[in-house]
């Protein structure tokens, strides 16, 4: 359908353009382009001028879709001077005598780029430079247009336009070949590349510095496409794929049916290939194929000692001991240059003075390794790479395989794979500083595991003083003054102790196989210094937040039910029921819980760094959330969701997802926490409704609060909520009517639509990120908060869009509760806020319509 919608698009474009004598596509000998001026092919489809990225300010001559006006950035298909940028607008293209087009920057005595073609000049000979329709820019004959000298169709960037070829030019003996951008900003040739096998077989290959392929389309098998991927090249209703193979060269072309289709061929930075049409009814680049599907498959993806894992979002990490060795190239997307050492190898004598930090989970191995066939052991081979200076790395499995300067194209957790642990050498003072890191993580569970010993040891000598002891130790648990009273009974049993009458009212209990410590309400009391004021560390709806600590030293968060709160037996239920089942690393661990008389307490592991909330809205705090960090911190998020959503033993949906209940650990890694509105759901349901509605103004979506409908869609408008936060460091409702904005969905729409994205950037993040890269965040953002949730993303399709490079979007609808303070408009909230607020308070319950 939209195929159909988009040829009648452009057939009226041309008729209109054809009618109104479109700009002149054509530049003759004199004449020259400048700043702005540009030079629009006849039909009005492509444009030739000077583009400059949105993060960089530098001038490239390039073409560009004119008939695409519609999307934020231009999409361009050439670029002339690719690794010679121009610093100024002053630059300008000529046509010269000599029949070449010849662009000069600041001087006219060196050019910057020229065709420097061989032009024999005859007799009334008019040599013109022609954009064509086809994005071709060609010079040649203007009173025979058959007589080509040269076209930029031979000199191909990253794009393989319809009519375009790749593969051997005879006559001049030039390879035809995409060559990637550097990242999606920079037009410099980036190390990968795409072209016809240059061995003289005729299948398509994609090469890391034209040295090494990594992917291979197999032979071309006529109009069935390529024998290992048939959805390149076959011929259909759309496209028809051809290999010419004559005496002016072998290649592949290939051609649209229908003439207004617009289509491309990218190589993008990150080294994959993908095929694209444009889609006028939703106004975006459709992706029709790409490969490699996997992105650690594309080799050295990130760049040299760094390791790829392709479950995660971010794909690339340096290796332990490592450092980026440019970090705004590395957050631009630019990983080339990899990753580096903090601390320069020992090598004192017979090597003694290095170690080995072992990579157990390594699927993919370093290139270029060298066997060594005369050690007979792990020992010897790690002795063996001590003994040579520049040994960087070794691996043993029956077989010794040493490595030497810098790892290449390393893969983590790949499936498929075998996994091997892979020695990584570093100095001696970075083991020290792991295994002190290591030591002091161990440190409670080692004094835990002493402690239990200890009563063995004693259990053994003094049997008999044991059972002595039993009956006291069975009255003094019964009445509440043992640190951890027992576990909460399993299978059928209640909870609690039938006779305690709080435990009657619980009346459920988990199931079978899952065992929570239940602590008495002394010993929390002495945990937290008797709920000291110098303990509390916040509070929420639930009541107070105690920091505490075990008499093993392990340190906890306890959160202790207000009788004043909001929230009552239900959720403290709910959320003992929900997070004793769920483990994950971006989820928050519930350690035990108390229930004694009138008091509720939940307990869980602490977290040093508190919550997002205190780092993202107090100007003070907000320093160390880099863009880096806030992108682990929102990629952690989507993976906890991701997670309660679809491959957790319950199907969860949150209903309470906020940057307050998002805690931070020492290391700043994300945890959802707060589980007292979480629901569970059945695998099959679209949707369920409820009467009872629970959550936080700003974060709660339309359906959920004016109809009590809520899904897994119901957190992903929460999410795009707080990735706007995380972004702006605003809150969601802190507007106050600031700049004619209700709230931040109002504010993030209006910049997005205008291309101001860049606004939206919290000023205070030094390391800003590509404007690209930015507006891919507020676009997925957009899409979560879209008002039908229908219309809104899966978490695993948001994790996709995060994750892949250059992915064409959807375009974003009006977020839901869009209203500007200066229009008149129908506010859709069933509840209306105060027109300034920075309410987070939890709603407990609101009835709904």
């Amino acid at each position: 359908m939209f195929i159909l919608v988009s040829s009648l698009f452009f057939f009226l474009l041309s008729f209109h353009i054809n009618l109104a004598a479109a700009a002149e596509d054509t530049i003759r000998t004199g004449q020259s382009l400048s700043g702005k001026q540009t030079r629009i092919s006849q039909g009005g489809r492509f444009e030739l001028g000077f583009y400059t990225p949105a993060a960089f300010h530098r001038f490239y001559l390039a073409i560009w879709y004119k008939s695409i006006e519609s999307i934020p950035d231009k999409t361009v298909v050439w670029v002339a001077n690719r690794d010679k940028p121009l610093l100024d607008a002053t630059s300008e293209l000529r046509l010269l005598e000599n029949g070449n087009l010849t662009l000069f920057g600041d001087s006219t005595e060196h050019p910057v780029w020229s065709t420097n073609s061989s032009i024999s000049i005859i007799p009334n000979t008019t040599v013109v430079a022609v954009l064509l329709d086809t994005g071709n820019l060609v010079l040649r004959d203007e009173s025979n247009p058959h007589v080509v000298f040269w076209e930029s169709f031979d000199h191909p960037t990253d794009t393989w336009l319809p009519g375009g070829r790749l593969g051997l030019n005879k006559v001049t003996g030039e390879r035809l070949v995409l060559s990637s951008w550097i990242s999606s900003q920079d037009p410099a040739y980036g190390g990968y590349s795409f072209s016809m096998d240059s061995n003289g077989t005729n299948q398509l290959q994609l090469w890391w510095k034209q040295s090494r392929p990594y992917w291979a389309s197999g032979d071309w098998n006529g109009g069935n496409g390529f024998l290992l991927a048939p959805e390149l090249g076959s011929s259909n209703d759309n496209y028809d794929f051809h290999y010419i193979d004559n005496e002016n060269g072998s290649y592949f072309t290939y051609s649209v049916t229908n003439s207004f289709l617009l289509s491309r061929i990218a190589l993008d930075s990150s080294g994959k290939i993908r095929q694209l049409m444009w889609n006028e009814g939703r106004k975006e680049w459709k992706l029709l194929w790409l490969q490699p599907a996997n992105p650690c498959d594309v080799f050295s993806r990130c760049g040299v000692n760094s390791i790829c894992n392709p479950k995660s979002i971010a794909f690339c990490f340096c290796l332990y001991g490592f450092g980026y060795e440019n970090e705004e190239n590395w957050v631009a997307g630019n990983r080339t240059g990899g990753c580096v050492r903090r601390m320069p190898l020992e090598c004192g004598s017979d090597g003694k003075k290095d170690g080995f930090f072992s990579n157990p989970d390594v699927t993919g191995l370093p290139i270029n390794s060298e066997p060594l066939v005369t050690t007979k052991s792990a020992a010897e081979c790690e002795t063996a790479c001590l003994n040579r200076c520049n040994c960087t790395a070794y691996f043993y499995d029956d077989r010794c395989l040493i490595w030497h300067g810098d790892l290449l194209n390393l893969q983590l957790g790949s499936n498929g794979g075998t996994k091997k642990s892979l020695n990584i050498r570093l100095a001696a003072a970075q083991l020290k500083d792991f295994q002190t890191r290591k030591d002091a993580r161990s440190k409670k569970s080692l004094i835990s595991s002493k402690h239990k010993m200890k009563l063995l040891i004693v259990g053994g000598v003094n049997g008999g003083l044991l059972l002595l002891l039993l009956g006291g130790f069975l009255c003094y648990t019964w009445k509440g003054k043992f640190t951890i009273k027992g576990k909460i009974a399993c299978g059928n049993q209640d909870l609690f102790d039938p006779s305690k009458t709080t435990s009657k009212k619980l009346g459920f209990g988990l199931k079978k196989g899952n065992s929570l410590p239940l602590f008495s309400f002394a010993s929390v009391a002495a945990a937290t210094n008797d709920f000291s004021a110098s303990k509390k560390l916040g509070e929420g709806g639930f009541g107070p937040v105690y920091k505490g600590e075990l008499p093993d030293g392990q340190e906890i968060a306890v959160k202790r039910l207000s009788r004043r709160s909001i929230q009552g037996l239900e959720e403290f239920k709910n959320e003992i029921t929900l997070v004793s089942e769920l483990q994950h690393v971006n989820l928050v661990k519930l350690v035990g819980c108390c229930i004694e008389e009138e008091e509720k307490i939940l307990i869980y592991e602490y977290m040093g760094n508190r919550s997002l909330d205190f780092f993202l809205f107090d100007s003070t705090n907000r320093v160390p959330l880099n863009w880096g960090r806030r992108v682990h911190i929102i990629e952690g998020i989507a993976q906890g969701l991701l997670y309660l959503h679809k491959y957790s033993r319950l199907r969860i949906i949150h209903r309470d997802l906020k940057a307050s209940n998002i805690l931070l650990d020492d290391d700043m890694h994300p945890k959802i926490s707060d589980f007292g509105m979480a629901r569970i759901y059945a695998g099959n349901e679209s949707r369920v409704n409820t009467n009872r509605v629970v959550g936080t103004f700003g974060y709660m979506p339309p359906e959920y609060a004016v109809e009590g409908a809520f899904s897994v869609k119901s957190d992903v408008f929460s999410f795009g909520v707080l990735l706007l936060e995380i972004i702006s460091g605003k809150r969601a409702t802190s507007f106050c009517q600031t700049d004619h904005y209700s709230n931040l969905l109002a504010y993030a729409w209006d910049m997005w639509k205008n291309g101001r994205c860049s606004e939206m950037m919290d000023p205070i993040v030094s390391d800003k990120p590509p404007q690209d890269l930015l507006v891919r965040y507020i676009t997925v953002a957009l899409l979560c908060v879209q008002e039908r949730a229908s219309d809104r993303p899966i978490m695993s399709d948001i994790i996709y869009m995060f994750g892949i490079e250059n992915l064409a979007l959807p375009k974003p609808k009006q977020p839901a509760f869009f209203v500007r303070t200066n229009e008149v408009k129908m506010d859709t909230s069933p509840i209306r806020p105060r027109s300034c607020s920075l309410n987070n308070v939890t709603i407990s319950e609101v009835q709904a319509r």
